[in-house]
């Protein structure tokens, strides 16, 4: 399920102005790929996400405080 997740990222992240069109037109189903659930569903989380970070791979959370100060 992780590599559909990163399919509809990249995918998301390569639109064309073509593509970008249709999305902002009609959504991403028109290019996902998948014609089944689950998949279409993980697609599509994929896709969203980068969508929402502008294609921007998202932030990972930093630790807090020092390593091993417990």
């Amino acid at each position: 399920m992780r590599r559909i997740f990163a399919q509809g990222f990249t995918a998301a992240e390569r639109l064309t102005e073509a593509q970008r069109r249709v999305v902002d037109a009609d959504g991403s189903a028109a290019l996902n790929p998948h014609a089944v659930e689950p998949e279409r569903a993980r697609w599509t989380q994929g896709f969203d996400r980068a969508r929402s970070n502008n294609g921007r791979a998202p932030v990972k959370a930093k630790p807090f405080g020092r390593k091993g100060a417990d």
